[in-house]
């Protein structure tokens, strides 16, 4: 009776590993190499430091990224761009990995991004209703130049939304599930640094190859017109729509995620 081919071969195999010698399955057999892990710097915005962002981040661990969510000096008055940048450059090294790092802002700290995208370990920006300015130009000059970028009761309730609570909800935390809605407020910060606002970067926009916008559709603080404008015309994106308010991490944070993570 001829022997069969599959058990001679294990025979072989576990006969040659015996005596100490490997041997590399060809083809399909061969053990795949794990792919890079994934990793991500989340930056955030001027309203809660990096606890804000925790609901993210547990879904990208999930999926087996690394994620770093650094402090960034925004309650220090005399902290400007490079502070900020700074801050987020000295948690890169431990974010890096063979892909390269995507960092991530929320609001405001999209105007961080174009001098951390020229950083050697940042492979991707993601701008999450973040803030951006045409290259050379100062986000106040650019605002004032341009009435469309807030929404009117923003422009005036926005600095009561720290202590009013209900304005807070209607603007920020309006899609916020209750239990998240309770908690986030343990995160919140006193945002000082309004240098940011007045600060002409040195460097240009980050290239569109490496560029990514989140748009969420139902933002109060943003108008999405102006979000599609930014990312069009400045950028040279198109926008990822997320039908969600100001803060998608805190509303939908597994969807954010997937985005992030992008196609299985």
């Amino acid at each position: 009776m001829t022997d069969n081919p599959d058990r001679t071969r294990r025979s072989v195999l576990a006969s040659l590993a015996a005596c100490g010698v490997s041997y590399a399955l060809p083809g399909a057999l061969r053990a795949a190499s794990p792919p890079p892990k994934t990793a991500f710097c989340l930056v955030h915005g001027s309203t809660h430091g990096p606890g804000g962002w925790q609901w993210v981040a547990e879904e990208l661990r999930a999926q087996g990224a690394s994620v770093q969510a650094p402090l960034l000096p925004y309650e220090d008055a005399e902290a400007g761009i490079a502070d900020c940048v700074g801050a987020i450059e000295s948690t890169l090294g431990n974010a890096a990995e063979e892909a390269g790092v995507t960092v991530v802002a929320h609001s405001i700290s999209g105007l961080l991004l174009p001098s951390l995208a020229a950083h050697p370990a940042v492979n991707r920006v993601v701008y999450l209703a973040a803030a951006v300015a045409p290259a050379g130009m100062s986000f106040r000059d650019y605002y004032q130049s341009s009435a469309d970028i807030y929404h009117e009761g923003w422009v005036r309730d926005g600095a009561r939304t720290r202590e009013d609570r209900e304005l807070a909800r209607h603007y920020l935390y309006h899609d916020v599930g209750d239990t998240v809605f309770a908690r986030i407020r343990e995160h919140r910060i006193a945002f000082a640094a309004r240098k940011l606002w007045t600060e002409r970067p040195d460097v240009g926009l980050p290239p569109a190859a490496h560029c990514a916008y989140i748009a969420p559709s139902e933002d109060r603080v943003f108008r999405l017109p102006w979000m599609q404008h930014a990312a069009s015309e400045l950028l040279g994106v198109g926008v990822e729509l997320i039908d969600a308010g100001h803060c998608p991490h805190l509303s939908r944070p597994r969807d954010v995620a997937a985005m992030l993570l992008g196609p299985a």
